[in-house]
């Protein structure tokens, strides 16, 4: 069957904790990381195909269970990054062990991931498997083609850290019983919206509002920013040369770090 197809990772641009709070989110893949099946053998792909055959779901599971020991993920997708690195695996998977080309449901991709995260979404194999950016949103997702010049320049910001997602969803839920906390967070709800909503309607997203967003992250979710992204956070904020933001879950991995148009203050 091989050669075996590529997916991209993905990173969550903007909805992080927000999604939780009510919010929308846009998800959106970043091809410069990527994985694909090749022949090997791979502790991980073997648990979780043997998994998977458990869970008689609607793929070829005598495939599925005659690969266990076939293959391995080549990947350079950080794991403990939020980059998608079991949702390119899960795509993956999906694709060598598909009965059709029906494309699958985010749902039924979310069953397939729950070996990683327990409970999951489905949303980063679908981005993943599509390579395309979705907006989440009251647990619907639509397909978004965006353009991505209708937002200041941004990079991926390296905490040389990896983090545990499920320990700070807790961190997140326990810090929403305090109303003051709870109160930041409908501003940030708010703030979400309004840059997807502008990208949605092809307005250009100032970058302001990602400003705000990101004093308000750096002042309220201090616990989920390490120290060292901390420093670097603040820094911009006394030089005025970048904004710092999470990128998911935060904690380690990737932060997202956005520059101002200088162009366009320039004109002002």
């Amino acid at each position: 069957m091989a050669p075996y197809r590529s997916f991209s990772g993905k990173i969550l641009l903007f909805g992080e904790y927000t999604i939780l709070h009510g919010s929308k989110a846009l998800a959106i893949p970043i091809p410069e990381y990527s994985g694909k099946f090749v022949e090997g053998y791979d502790l991980q792909v073997k648990a979780y195909f043997d998994w998977l055959h458990q869970q008689n779901l609607d793929l070829d599971n005598d495939l599925i269970k005659k690969m266990s020991n076939q293959l391995t993920f080549e990947s350079n997708i950080p794991m403990g990054y939020g980059c998608g690195s079991s949702g390119a695996l899960v795509a993956a998977t999906y694709d060598l062990a598909k009965k059709s080309d029906k494309e699958p449901t985010r749902e039924f991709l979310g069953e397939m991931e729950a070996f990683f995260h327990g409970k999951s979404s489905g949303l980063d194999p679908l981005v993943c498997f599509n390579n395309k950016s979705y907006i989440l949103h009251d647990g619907k997702t639509e397909e978004f083609d965006w353009d991505e010049e209708l937002i200041p320049e941004y990079d991926l910001f390296d905490s040389n850290t990896a983090r545990s997602t499920n320990r700070l969803v807790n961190l997140y839920k326990q810090k929403m019983t305090k109303s003051n906390f709870s109160d930041a967070m409908d501003y940030m709800t708010e703030l979400n919206n309004q840059i997807i909503n502008r990208l949605s309607a092809n307005d250009y997203v100032d970058y302001e509002l990602i400003d705000r967003l990101s004093v308000l992250q750096r002042e309220w979710m201090e616990e989920f920013i390490p120290v060292d992204v901390q420093e670097t956070w603040d820094k911009g904020f006394e030089t005025g040369d970048h904004a710092l933001k999470l990128c998911g879950a935060g904690g380690g991995g990737f932060f997202l770090q956005f520059f101002p148009d200088y162009d366009e203050e320039d004109d002002e």
